[in-house]
């Protein structure tokens, strides 16, 4: 069975939907009467930004020999919109053959306005969608199928959880703690701040309804093969009945921006960015990361629309760095089989295959570690992390409560292995000592061994190599211009106590100085 399913509710008969007549110079009205209609119905319509959604629910055969559901927020075109139209209301008009009003078709031309008036929309505003039972923002569950209007979020087709307790106490968090703990057991996580990200990123999933924003959950290893990508569909079955969907970043930050934008808009429970060589850098990304609400450009257009983020992230690459301000919204761990081939490994057990078993059994122990936090008066919770406070108090300050380590000791790590900011260090470590202050120009003379002979001393070589670093030109030469952009760009940073200045242009010429903070 592999089918698209609208859950449609059960409906009246034809002959008891309200009656929509179609006359001359009504073409305003038309669109209010059959958008109320559809208002009225109860039929699945919902905005998403300026984009009019309905949920798209798919069984799927698993290899298990199981359906699955997968769900998505799928946008409703002129023509489907017409069978809403028509689902909602018996549109009629007048036939001067039969001289009386008869039954006809939604009109194509009613249609295309209700679609274009977005800003009159009075439909519920729909945040996401989920195949799991998730935290409202009271810590209260949210486990009926349908839509929420507290949340705007819509659940679909929600497994049976056994019984949970209303406060939980930290026996049963620990349970549940020892029951996801033991879906890991064979994955080669280096060390127990790896495996505290791995618990958060399963937690984080399923509670995603509590949390307004959450940190990316990443994971790197030196050889493919090490189980990264796996780890993650561990995360994912527990969340939405399925491996966790995933894409690869663009060749360029346009074609990565419209993957990113298109996940975001079809209201993805969780996705994965597969694959990530060297460096991960996106400024939407940040963005989705850390804003509840964001502009995306919509495909095949330069439109914007906007939305509500409500996708948990997850990463994975080879040796794989994040970069500047991605740093601080990354939890990073690592896997490491130490083995020259780990793909040649074999599991024992088969930890998506046992989750989905007992689905039920996995979303409820996410569920519990955060409620019996709750329940206990959230004690000893940490300081939030800056933009994630929320999680920070109900995943974060719950694991290390629990015992756990903290898994934002990953970022601290994360970001020593930063080459935009080793870049940016070196650069500082290497301006000369003086207080004298440096076109681009002058500080590229400065380097050069070739004119001067502050060029050739130990200083005058670490300089140009951070120039170098920063701004490759032809033939070992420093490409003045990309060295002024960058400057520009890191204008009043600071490293360490020192701080980079520009003073007022003079003639179209800055001057830049690296100074001591008071």
């Amino acid at each position: 069975m592999d089918e698209t399913v609208i859950e449609f509710p059960k409906h009246k008969v034809r002959g008891s939907l309200p009656v929509i007549r179609i006359e001359p110079e009504a073409y305003a009205d038309l669109a209010e009467e059959a958008e109320r209609a559809m208002l009225l119905s109860g039929l699945p319509l919902y905005r998403r930004g300026n984009l009019l959604v309905t949920p798209a629910i798919r069984e799927v055969d698993g290899a298990d020999g199981l359906l699955h559901t997968t769900a998505v927020l799928a946008e409703v075109s002129l023509p489907y919109l017409r069978e809403f139209m028509n689902r909602s209301a018996r549109f009629e008009r007048y036939s001067v053959r039969h001289k009386k009003f008869v039954a006809t078709d939604p009109p194509e031309e009613t249609g295309k306005l209700i679609l274009a008036r977005s800003p009159q929309w009075q439909f519920p505003e729909v945040a996401g969608i989920l195949t799991a039972p998730t935290l409202g923002a009271d810590g209260a569950i949210l486990d009926q199928p349908g839509f929420d209007p507290k949340s705007r979020l819509y659940f679909a087709k929600l497994p049976t959880l056994p019984f949970l307790a209303d406060a939980p106490g930290k026996d049963m968090a620990e349970a549940a703690l020892a029951d996801l703990v033991a879906l890991l057991a064979e994955f080669p996580l280096v060390d127990d701040v790896s495996r505290a990200v791995a618990l958060s990123a399963m937690i984080t999933s399923v509670c995603r309804g509590a949390i307004p924003m959450a940190p990316m959950h990443a994971m790197s290893a030196p050889e493919p093969g090490s189980g990264k990508s796996y780890l993650f569909d561990v995360c994912a079955a527990i969340a939405t009945g399925k491996p966790c969907p995933v894409i690869t970043p663009g060749r360029n930050s346009d074609e990565t921006e419209k993957r990113l934008g298109a996940v975001v808009l079809a209201g993805q429970p969780c996705v994965s960015l597969d694959n990530v060589t060297s460096v991960l850098s996106s400024s939407l990304l940040c963005q989705i990361l850390e804003r509840p609400r964001v502009l995306i450009r919509l495909l095949g257009g330069s439109k914007l629309g906007e939305a509500e983020a409500h996708t948990t992230w997850f990463a994975t690459g080879i040796n794989f760095t994040v970069a500047d301000d991605l740093n601080r919204r990354t939890l990073i761990g690592r896997l490491d089989s130490d083995m020259e081939r780990p793909e040649l490994r074999t599991f024992r057990n088969d930890p998506v295959a046992t989750v989905l078993r007992e689905r039920g059994r996995y979303i409820a122990a996410c569920l519990t570690i955060p409620r019996a936090y709750i329940a206990a008066g959230k004690p000893g919770r940490l300081p939030k992390l800056a933009s994630f406070g929320a999680w920070s108090d109900l995943v974060r300050s719950a694991l290390v409560w629990l015992g756990c380590a903290d898994p934002c000791v990953s970022i601290l790590a994360a970001r020593d292995n930063d080459p935009t900011l080793q870049q940016r260090t070196a650069f500082f470590a290497a301006w000369p000592a003086t207080d004298q202050g440096y076109t681009v120009a002058e500080l590229i003379r400065l380097a050069d061994a070739n004119d001067g002979d502050y060029g050739k001393t130990e200083a005058g070589i670490a300089l140009h190599e951070a120039l170098f670093a920063i701004a490759p030109g032809s033939k070992g030469a420093v490409d003045p211009t990309a060295l002024g952009k960058w400057l520009g760009s890191n204008k009043e940073r600071i490293v360490g106590r020192r701080k980079l200045t520009r003073a007022t242009a003079h003639g179209g010429v800055y001057r830049w100085w690296v100074g001591e903070q008071d």
